[in-house]
């Protein structure tokens, strides 16, 4: 017995499960690097992130270089939180430096306004804009988040 969805039927699945694991969220929405094509490619260890972010309020995930662990907990993390999971909540980006962090912002900044390596704006985060607070070391969007 096959099921038949309505596009709008399908629509709510598919929110449904962006809002309920990051991977999802991450590869339907979000763009990776140049050098990926700019999706953003999944690999089990991402996976792995998801599972351990859906069951654990805290996460520590101790990684090599270049497996995306900033583009993940810094770019997708915080972007899925804001979107979809938990609108309207603070969160904060912690980095060795200062620095750092804000450039994790600037990538959320580029992310949705446009810009940079990914080009124009990312037009499945609009629901995010207009941006009430923008600044170096602060972003808010319209959701409250």
């Amino acid at each position: 017995m096959s099921s038949t969805f309505t596009p709008a039927q399908l629509t709510v699945l598919k929110h449904r499960m962006m809002k309920a694991y990051l991977p999802t969220y991450a590869s339907e929405l979000l763009r990776g690097p140049p050098e990926y094509d700019h999706k953003f490619i999944l690999g089990k260890h991402h996976l792995q992130w998801g599972d351990a972010v859906k069951q654990n309020p805290r996460v520590l995930a101790q990684a090599a270089r270049d497996h995306g662990k900033s583009h993940f907990f810094c770019l997708a993390y915080p972007l899925w939180m804001a979107h979809v999971r938990a609108p309207g909540r603070v969160g904060y980006i912690f980095s060795a430096t200062d620095q750092q962090a804000m450039e994790h912002l600037d990538k959320i900044r580029r992310e949705i306004l446009g810009g940079g390596e990914h080009g124009g704006p990312n037009k499945a985060l609009s629901s995010l804009l207009p941006l009430r607070k923008d600044a170096a070391r602060t972003l808010r969007f319209a959701n409250g988040s």
